[in-house]
């Protein structure tokens, strides 16, 4: 039997989970936060699409320009070598590459931005038709359409130190059929 799952409240809550995050995460009032003018945020706009851009198939980017040294991507803690406080640069550079091969034709689109002090929460869609393995899963040649909210925290040199991400996970994995 399957379980009938609403479709709308499942966005409507990835939005509260990040707003949550954004909430919960600690204010600092700094230097770059308070005299922070349009171009400084406009550009990290920019460099915070890049990095969500970075998943579609067809864009390339060099991500050692966009995030700093000690970047740390609080999405997939149980991929982290450490198991608990998330993945490093060079961690998700191997999972991006396990993605692009189980996605190969990803493309992204960014919905919605917002600026706060040094952090930047971007709304995005992804879609993509699994051609290779993904999550131990033989290709399926199905489409999925899935969206999450990325904040991105930026330092004082302008690249993101720290990703905290909140996506659809469930209707991947339903999509898929890695879940009914």
């Amino acid at each position: 039997m399957r379980a009938r799952v609403p479709g709308p409240w499942l966005l409507s809550a990835s939005a509260a989970i990040a707003m949550g995050i954004m909430i919960t995460l600690p204010l600092k009032t700094t230097a770059q936060g308070a005299d922070m003018d349009a171009s400084t945020m406009e550009q990290q706009k920019e460099t915070s699409r890049k990095s969500i851009q970075w998943w579609d198939s067809n864009f390339k980017v060099d991500p050692d320009s966009l995030f700093a040294q000690g970047y740390i991507n609080h999405q997939e803690p149980i991929a982290a070598s450490d198991g608990e406080k998330g993945v490093t640069l060079d961690e998700l550079k191997k999972i991006l590459a396990s993605y692009h091969s189980a996605f190969p034709g990803t493309k992204v689109e960014i919905q919605m931005q917002l600026v706060d002090g040094n952090r930047v929460a971007t709304h995005w869609t992804f879609t993509g038709v699994q051609k290779g393995e993904y999550e131990g899963l033989s290709p399926t040649n199905k489409t999925a359409k899935w969206a999450g909210i990325s904040i991105d925290e930026y330092n004082a040199d302008g690249k993101i130190k720290a990703t905290w991400v909140v996506w659809d996970k469930f209707t991947l994995f339903r999509t898929l059929g890695l879940i009914k």
